[in-house]
């Protein structure tokens, strides 16, 4: 039967041929009401194309060999049967021989007795071997039915039998049963001596008689897709850019994907109208077997992947299109992942997902999936329960504790911190309320615990102007580090568990304008969000670790006068002698020994929760030595401190200042290395009359003996200097130095003036850092009846802190140890992005001399402060030295302009303890392992976490920020292909010239293999890329042929390329015409000039034939191989009787490598109507098609036409002309224009330009036969 022949008939028939039949493509016999059945006695049955039949089939003894056909009903002979794609729906009978099929759908079962070989496809119906002969399921689908008779079963490659829901049976009669990379849910049997073998990850839910092998093989349940349950819908994680690039702005749970957002943003808060993506992440569950088809409607870019392969992928800027993927397999009670991605470039925005059951006649939205019954839908994972990753080692009280910092960047020291919960402020425009803390340019960090009430699904919520990051139990949920106006923010799930106590931690900043920060919830039985309340109890809510004192420092002078008060600084301290905040509510009670010391303002303090010392006075009226004692209990824990003052009632007192109306003196306060400080000397003694005090001298100037002792570290040393000087003189002379604690002590005379009120102003210059004391000694003469004494006395033991930090150095940790060449855009590298240097910091006194001491402090309260030193990146407004509060308005590199601050990674656990490793010791610092994720030049800016010594963040930080010199430059450590996608246009084949489905991104990395977002035009010169491409691993480079037609431009460390007109080109010069090019591989290389980094993992090489490996190889593949084809439309003229319909020859072609041959494999081609010109014009009107004749009319028909286009099948239109009315003759011209169509142009004119916009009129008649060049006779012959 001829190419497109219809037989129909009036009724059931049987048409006889016992030669056989030929049937060609495009035949139709019967009808799904009719049907005509196929008889052969003993000649072939055979077809070369889709061709489909309502009825029997039956070869008598002849071999039967389909392609593509459709068989409505069985098919019997007693040859070989051979099908390759196509369906049968009745049993498939071989009777005395074999059954082989490729692709082929069978609806009705098997039987056959030499064996059978069975080979992708649809099945259901039982399967049957009539003698005891081998069958194998090579990669099938079994929706149900049986397998027996057999002598042994193999089932291999991916093949799946049964569901959860419907088992089926397996028998074999005499050897053994394989299940190899397979799944099968039934019962499968073997001889009692065999066994059934599952190997290569097969599964066998069901039953194995006698046994497996291995043993055990076979369970009696399905698995469960998500271990910890299901959730109905599925999240899609939204970004504000076309490439997916993280972090998403927002999420939300959705289902049905169903989306037609026009102009509108598609409605999480936060994400853009146009320039936005999506990727919708989870599972869709089947409840039918069968084969199904998905389909999208999408405006713009589009890519769905079911079970990992990729289905529909039309991932470039257009209108609203549906795209509809081949058949895909499904089977009930499974689960298959399913990942939607989707972008919108701009204008209208549409997203719709739909599928095809099996069985229906339309396309509808995939709905949720309906929990507990598990229906057919979209399904997330719930997450698996975490344990909580941390706990509190101390005491959980309720609220949650928060620093707050005076800039944007939660950068040390902490300003002031407070117990917050809930976290619900809107501040307006005001401050946030701690003493301390600016309207604008401020951070909180929250850092606690909470409680949840009842187990399940919980997804937390922020609502923010500005920035926020939220971290739980470990895992960072919510990261939007970035100015924004009051936005909503929404997790992911999180699987809780009631009981347990899980950390958090909540970060947020304020740039300027109106500051808000809110913390919600959405609890398992909760539908909307609510405020995280505040803990009481073991009630559900915010907690925080609170450390209760486990010591007190006490700070004193060691001597005191009968007529002042004395000051005594007590410090709480955990048990490393650290400086800590006690909880609010601890209560300190003073106490003296013995007991006649009087406390002004009583004998206890009552700490806020924002310090860690106070100073209470003491008093003794008669002279007496008194022992000081401090103590508390706090959640359970005694913590206590003692000291001791000589109270006598004459003395020489030395501090920052005297009260004239109380009898007090006030502590030298913290002071700075090589900075001048102030203090007073004065001498006095108690009136023995009123008990008041006195001036011990008059006015004039006395030399006094003068020293200081050095008191941490306890030793000092040789070449620091205390300078010290009356205040009116301009001469300082350097005082004796003296250990901790020995005796004698060395003083120096030096001249000092004192006033009426025995008061003697002192200025004086430490050199070094560390805690020191100021003594002492004047003499007096003998006078009247008072006897020469010596006044001795000391100041209470004060701070000196650093004036500086610097960074002294940056080298390379590992060999050749580089030293920082400090280059940013030109120049040698310093170490690749993610690369381990070290750096280091040295303590300076304002003279810019190291200060020694700094890293021996020891001891309480305070431990060495080497291990406080803390680096974080500056900015280039700030290259030298800067006071404290002048903040950079922004943390970022100096190098490449726009570039981003990146994470700075400080500090590392080499013995892998848990716990970061101090910073190793050098002279007057540290050396610091510091990691930069980033490329390009920074600077960094040395401080400590914390105030020094453990004095208060406010006082006692370093008052000077001194930036390094410019560290760099950084540079990737390589390149990786991140993702890539290149596909044939149409799905087995692609035409030069024809724009293919192509993308891919390249990214710079750092050593540990993360992008590095700096890397970007600014950075420097950006490397090139070149294309290769080979064909059958041929080694001969084709690379000049592929082109993508765009400029390519790093953003955020990644070149991301998809183009709308990646193309294989044609020959531009002679012979014009070459291929094909079967299983043909686009690769890219990359060359690096600035930095000579290379692209990893390359795994072809284009100018070698067979497989590279190691060095050999040059370039990296990018998606998957292509066949490429040169190809051309054909439109031939034709001439017919006008008593029939005139067939018209209009297909495309190929260049086969010696002639041209029809495109059987082309189903893709759709050319416009508008491109095809009729004699009243162009077929876009429809009226067009129909052509006038002398006496009649003729119209043009295609085997497939829409509104607005053609669709080819098999490389042909399947064209026709009616046979015409009134039986006209004539002839007419029919033109096609190929401007849109550039692969499929030719040199039809032979003026050696291959690449002509239009065929040549092709010329149709009626009525008047001549001769053609194809057409040699019509004959028509029925039997």
């Amino acid at each position: 039967m001829a190419n497109g022949d219809i037989v129909i008939a009036s009724g059931n028939v049987t048409i006889y041929a016992n030669d056989g039949f030929s049937l060609a493509s495009n035949t139709t016999i019967g009808s799904a009401s009719v049907a005509i059945n196929l008889t052969s006695n003993y000649g072939t049955i055979t077809s070369s194309g889709t061709t489909t039949v309502y009825g029997t089939v039956n070869a008598g003894s002849g071999v039967v060999t389909l392609n593509n056909a459709v068989i409505n009903g069985p098919l019997t002979s007693n040859g070989n049967i051979s099908l390759t794609g196509g369906s049968v729906s009745g049993l498939v009978t071989s009777t005395s021989n074999t059954i082989t099929t490729n692709g082929t759908n069978l609806s009705g079962g098997a039987t056959a007795q030499s064996g059978m070989t069975i080979t992708g496809g649809t099945l259901a119906g039982n399967f049957t071997m009539t003698a005891f002969n081998a069958v194998t399921f090579s990669g099938v689908t079994i929706t149900s039915g049986s397998i027996t008779g057999a002598s042994t079963v193999t089932i291999q490659n991916g093949s799946v039998l049964g569901s959860s829901s419907n088992a089926i049976t397996v028998s074999s009669n005499s050897g053994a049963i394989t299940v190899n990379n397979s799944t099968v849910y039934g019962n499968l049997t073997a001889p009692s001596y065999s066994t059934v073998n599952v190997t290569n990850g097969g599964q066998v839910y069901g039953t194995c008689t006698p046994g497996s092998t291995p043993a055990s093989a076979c369970s009696g349940s399905a698995p469960v897709f998500c271990p910890s349950g299901v959730s109905s819908g599925i999240t899609g994680n939204y970004y504000n850019n076309t490439l997916l690039t993280e972090p998403s702005v927002a999420n939300r749970v959705d289902g049905p994907i169903n989306f037609s957002w026009g102009a509108a943003a598609p409605g999480p808060t936060g994400v853009n109208a146009d320039a936005f993506s999506v990727r919708w992440n989870g599972y869709v569950r089947a409840t039918t077997s069968g084969v199904y088809r998905f389909q999208t409607t999408s405006d713009d870019g589009v890519r769905l992947y079911i079970n990992g392969n990729l289905i529909i992928n039309r991932w470039n800027d257009h209108s609203s299109t549906t795209d509809t993927s081949a058949d895909i397999s499904l089977v009930a009670g499974q689960a298959y992942t399913l990942v939607l991605e989707y972008y919108d470039s701009g204008g209208d925005a549409v997203i719709q997902l739909r599928w095809l059951l099996p069985g229906a006649g339309s396309y509808v939205a995939i709905p949720l999936g309906p929990t507990p019954t598990l229906g057919a839908g979209l399904y997330e994972c719930t997450p698996v329960a975490k344990p909580p990753v941390a706990s509190c080692p101390t005491t959980l009280s309720p609220g949650i504790t928060g620093d707050y910092f005076n800039n944007q960047n939660l950068t040390a020291p902490v300003t002031a911190n407070r117990s917050d919960g809930p976290i619900n402020f809107d501040w307006g425009t005001g401050a946030p309320g701690p003493t301390g803390i600016a309207a604008n340019n401020f951070s909180v960090r929250w850092n606690g615990f909470f409680r949840p009430a009842q187990s399940g699904v919980y997804r937390f919520q922020t609502d923010s102007d500005d920035g926020v990051r939220l971290t739980v139990n470990g895992d960072l949920l919510i990261d939007q580090w970035n100015d924004h106006s009051v936005t909503t923010h929404t997790s992911s799930s999180v699987n809780l568990v009631a009981g347990n106590v899980y950390p958090i931690r909540l970060e947020y900043y304020e740039n300027g304008g109106s500051a808000v920060i809110r913390l919600k919830w959405q609890t398992p039985s909760g539908g909307s969000y609510v405020d995280i309340p505040k803990g009481s109890g073991t009630a559900a809510g915010l907690y925080e670790c609170v450390t209760p004192p486990a010591a007190y420092v006490l700070s004193n002078s060691a001597t005191g006068i009968t007529c002042a008060a004395e000051a005594v600084t007590v410090t709480a301290v955990n048990s490393s002698g650290t400086a800590i905040n006690p909880p609010a509510g601890t209560l300190v009670t003073m106490g003296t020994s013995p007991v006649t010391g009087a406390w002004v303002g009583g004998n206890t303090y009552t700490f806020s929760g924002g310090e860690s010392s106070f100073i209470k006075y003491l008093q003794q009226t008669s002279p007496a030595t008194l022992g000081i004692s401090a103590a508390s209990t706090t959640a359970g824990v005694a913590a206590s401190g003692t000291s001791s003052i000589v109270f006598s009632n004459a003395g020489l007192k030395i501090a920052s200042g005297f009260s004239s109306s109380a009898p007090t003196s006030t502590p030298i306060p913290i002071q700075i290395a090589g900075v001048n400080g102030t203090a007073i000397v004065k001498a006095v003694r108690t009136d023995n009359n009123t008990g008041a005090c006195v001036a011990q001298v008059g006015t004039g100037a006395r030399t006094v003996a003068m020293a200081y002792s050095c008191n941490n570290p306890t030793s000092c040393i040789s070449g620091q200097t205390l300078a010290l000087k009356a205040s009116a003189s301009t001469t300082y002379t350097n005082i004796a130095a003296n250990n901790n604690g020995v005796t004698p002590i060395s003083y120096t005379n030096v001249s000092l003036n004192f006033n009426a009120s025995g008061e003697a102003p002192i200025d004086f210059i430490y050199s070094d850092v560390g805690q020191i004391t100021l003594l002492g000694q004047l003499p007096l003469a003998a006078s009247g009846n008072d006897p020469a004494i010596t006044l001795t006395g000391s100041s209470d033991s004060f701070i000196v802190k650093p004036y500086t930090l610097r960074v002294a150095s940056a080298t390379q940790t590992a060999s050749p140890f580089l030293a920082n060449p400090g280059t940013t855009s030109a120049g040698s590298g310093f170490i690749a992005a993610g690369e381990k240097f070290s750096v280091t910091v040295r303590s300076y006194n304002a003279g810019g001399a190291v200060t020694p001491n700094f890293g021996n402090e020891g001891g309480t309260p305070a431990s060495s402060e080497r291990n406080k030193i803390q680096l974080q990146i500056g900015c280039p407004e700030r290259s030298a030295e800067r006071d404290k509060t002048n903040v950079c308005p922004a943390i970022k590199p100096d190098h490449p302009t726009g570039g981003i601050s990146g994470v700075l990674t400080v500090g590392e656990d080499a013995n892998l303890d848990g716990i970061i490793d101090n910073p190793v010791a050098t002279s007057a610092g540290g050396i610091l392992p510091v990691v930069w994720n980033e490329v390009g030049s920074i600077r960094l800016e040395p401080s400590l976490i914390s105030g020094y010594m453990g004095t208060s963040n406010t006082l006692g930080v370093i008052d000077k920020i001194t930036p390094s010199t410019v560290i760099g430059r950084f540079f990737p450590d390589h390149f990786a292909l991140s993702a890539s996608s290149l596909t044939d246009t149409c799905s087995s084949f692609s035409y030069m010239e024809q724009s293919l489905p192509f993308n891919y991104t390249i990214e710079a990395r750092s050593l540990s293999g993360t992008k590095t977002n700096n890397y970007i035009p600014a950075y420097g010169t950006m490397p090139s890329l070149v294309y290769v491409a080979e064909s059958a691993n041929s080694g001969v480079n084709l690379g000049s042929r592929f082109v993508d037609g765009v400029t390519k431009t790093w953003v955020s460390g990644a070149v991301a390329v998809a183009p709308s007109s990646a193309r294989f080109t044609r020959l531009s010069i002679s012979p014009f015409i070459d291929g094909p090019y079967p299983n043909t591989q686009i690769g890219i290389t990359l060359t690096d000039s600035f930095d000579s980094r290379v692209l990893k993992n390359l795994d072809m090489n284009a100018t070698t034939s067979g497989t590279c490996s190691g060095a050999t190889c040059t370039a990296k593949v990018l998606g998957s191989a292509i066949n490429v084809r040169y190809g051309r439309l054909r439109l031939d003229d034709a001439f017919g009787p006008e008593t029939a319909n005139l067939p018209v020859s209009f297909y495309t072609e190929y260049w086969l490598g010696n002639r041209f041959v029809k495109n059987q494999d082309d189903s893709c081609t759709k050319i416009l109507r508008s491109a095809i010109t009729y004699p009243a014009g162009n077929i876009l009107t429809d009226a067009n098609r129909t052509v006038a004749l002398t006496g009649g009319a003729t119209t043009g028909n295609y085997g497939a036409i829409d509104a607005t286009q053609i669709s080819f099948a098999a490389g042909d239109a399947r064209q026709f002309f009616s046979a015409p009315t009134g039986s006209a003759t004539g002839s007419f011209n029919v033109t096609v224009d190929l401007t849109s169509y550039p692969w499929l142009r030719f040199d039809w004119n032979q003026d050696g330009n291959y690449s002509d916009t239009s065929l040549p009129p092709a010329r149709f008649g009626f009525g008047s036969y001549r001769g053609h060049d194809r057409v040699i006779y019509w004959r028509e012959r029925f039997q």
